[in-house]
């Protein structure tokens, strides 16, 4: 039995995701559960709390971390106190989270936010090993971004950068971002945004095989029908496609990263958006630019961020 090993929550729309990494650097353990939207923090950590002592025991591993539990979140956060001042995915506002989690866990614990956590893993155990400045987003059910500067997660004043979901994708859409402006990116491109307007127009009478598929309409289904040549959703990943490359090339003119990531559940999608996404960004990007960066995708996907949680609590903290 041991403990020496740290634990990461990643508080995601969807879901849940919880992993467990040594101190060696070995991912020993990854859970799923039920997301956080609609519910308060107090029960979702709750939740984590289970999971965690579950699969502790379920891998011979004493409980609690040695090294403690890192936590990512989207939202605007205060990587030094663990306040999260706001979280417009979940509906949360001013909670201590840090607080809380310390609590609930009984182990000590650091937040910050969920990209910067994707960020961390890229750096460690993923696709950034060998990169210096890199560009981190994570396209899932909502849209972020993070930034590594030699090596380092750029954190903000205000704790809120690289907010690339909430740069403007469509300037003739109506559509009511929760940030209080509308045609965001993350309410376009983001898996949530996407599946409310498949739904919307399923409602409407659109022809597409998710009329005969169970409810709710998810990423992954419209990924699916995507792959069976289904128009609705093969167009509603190519737009989402080229409003994402087109925000890509105004960071990567502005931040010139050797690397930029693409991650989050949506990157499963490649093989159906790959031929799109590339060929706006090379349509929008200056040339020099684009030689001068690595674009790749995440092996995590919606993987990194718990796993760079846990990375948090090995490499950028105490104990």
């Amino acid at each position: 039995m041991s403990n020496s090993y740290s634990a990461g929550i990643d508080l995601g729309g969807t879901h849940t995701k919880i992993a467990v990494v040594s101190e060696r650097g070995e991912i020993l353990a990854f859970r799923k559960l039920p997301g956080a939207v609609g519910r308060p923090p107090e029960a979702v950590l709750a939740d984590a709390h289970e999971g965690l002592k579950k699969i502790a025991q379920e891998t011979g591993l004493d409980y609690p971390p040695h090294h403690g539990c890192g936590i990512g979140t989207p939202g605007v956060v205060n990587h030094k106190t663990g306040w999260l001042a706001f979280s417009g995915p979940h509906g949360w506002r001013d909670v201590n989270l840090a607080q809380m989690a310390r609590r609930l866990l009984g182990c000590e614990v650091s937040v910050d936010m969920d990209v910067n956590t994707g960020v961390l893993a890229e750096l460690y155990l993923g696709c950034a090993r060998e990169s210096s400045d890199v560009l981190y987003v994570s396209w899932g059910t909502g849209i972020g971004a993070a930034l590594a500067v030699s090596r380092q997660v750029y954190h903000s004043q205000g704790g809120a950068t690289c907010n690339l979901g909430h740069t403007l994708a469509d300037p003739s859409s109506q559509k009511l971002c929760y940030c209080g402006c509308r045609g965001c990116l993350e309410i376009e491109a983001g898996g949530r945004g996407m599946a409310e307007e498949v739904s919307r127009r399923l409602a409407a009478g659109a022809d597409s095989i998710l009329r005969h598929q169970p409810l709710p309409i998810t990423t992954e289904r419209i990924a699916w029908a995507a792959e069976q040549h289904d128009p609705l959703a093969v167009g509603m990943l190519q737009r989402a496609a080229t409003l994402m490359a087109r925000a890509l090339a105004g960071a990567l003119a502005l931040l010139n990263p050797d690397t930029a990531i693409i991650a989050g559940g949506v990157s499963r999608c490649w093989p159906v958006i790959q031929e799109t996404f590339e060929s706006e960004l090379s349509l929008r990007t200056p040339k020099f630019l684009l030689d001068l960066t690595r674009i790749v995708v995440s092996d995590f996907h919606e993987n990194a961020g718990a796993v760079g949680a846990a990375i948090m609590r090995l490499k950028c903290s105490p104990g």
